[in-house]
């Protein structure tokens, strides 16, 4: 006896539903960040004025894929520690963790499975300086979310350990092209501003997003920053984003 369409209609329905959820606890939607990954690469490239070829343009792919793929990994970490506090959040206690559609230990799991396969094509495919900077970027990950540092929940050191990301996605890709020659630090250090910016005006929509009350108990930085506070945060990461941009282009 076949199975009617509605059981089948079911089953896709639910398929469907865990796939979105796996897509949700990796954050793919937040993979297009990792853009920075591929500018260094091409940057690189431009700087170096080498020829584009398949084995570069390969490089540069796996650099930005296993990049997306540890960030996964530090979203997953970020998600299993935060459970607790994402439950004082009126979006995020809908996440597939704080509400126990999948469980703890599935994530930890995934999380060392994708830890060993970009482990593993780091040490096939890449050269020292590529592995060495992407699991800086896990570990610069790692200090944000995990306790005893936790930076995440220290006003200002948050918005600057996060931001640090930027200038590190950016030589991850840079360093899959050119192993010799290292990028103009007054650029890292604009990418890095340019970073402080976003997570400065990030911090103050979620902010205003948020009652008082459940903001503090969410966020412990939130005890701190005010919307006035983070509005003038974010603008003197703007200056000196402008300023530091403005001194990158005059020496070039």
């Amino acid at each position: 006896m076949l199975p009617s369409n509605s059981t089948t209609n079911d089953k896709l329905a639910k398929c469907m539903s865990k796939i979105k959820n796996y897509i949700e606890l990796l954050r793919i939607n937040h993979w297009f960040k990792n853009i920075v990954t591929l500018l260094g690469s091409f940057y690189a490239l431009y700087q170096i004025k080498a020829e584009v070829q398949l084995s570069t343009l390969l490089l540069a792919t796996i650099a930005f894929l296993l990049t997306c793929l540890l960030s996964s990994v530090n979203y997953i970490i970020n998600q299993i520690v935060d459970v607790p506090t994402d439950l004082h959040h009126p979006v995020k206690k809908n996440r597939p963790l704080p509400c126990g559609i999948i469980p703890v230990r599935q994530a930890k799991f995934i999380t060392v499975s994708l830890l060993v396969f970009t482990t593993t094509i780091s040490l096939l495919f890449l050269n020292f300086k590529v592995i060495l900077w992407l699991y800086s970027f896990l570990v610069a990950g790692m200090i944000y979310n995990i306790k005893p540092i936790r930076l995440k929940d220290i006003s200002i050191l948050d918005v600057i350990s996060e931001s640090v990301n930027n200038p590190i996605r950016f030589l991850i890709g840079w360093f899959a092209i050119s192993v010799s020659y290292y990028p103009s630090f007054l650029l890292l250090l604009t990418l890095w501003s340019s970073g402080a910016v976003l997570m400065s005006y990030k911090r103050l929509r979620e902010l205003k997003s948020l009652d008082t009350t459940i903001a503090q108990k969410y966020r412990l930085s939130f005890k701190f920053y005010t919307p006035r506070r983070l509005l003038m945060i974010s603008i003197f990461w703007v200056f000196i984003t402008i300023a530091l941009l403005c001194v990158y282009a005059y020496q070039q």
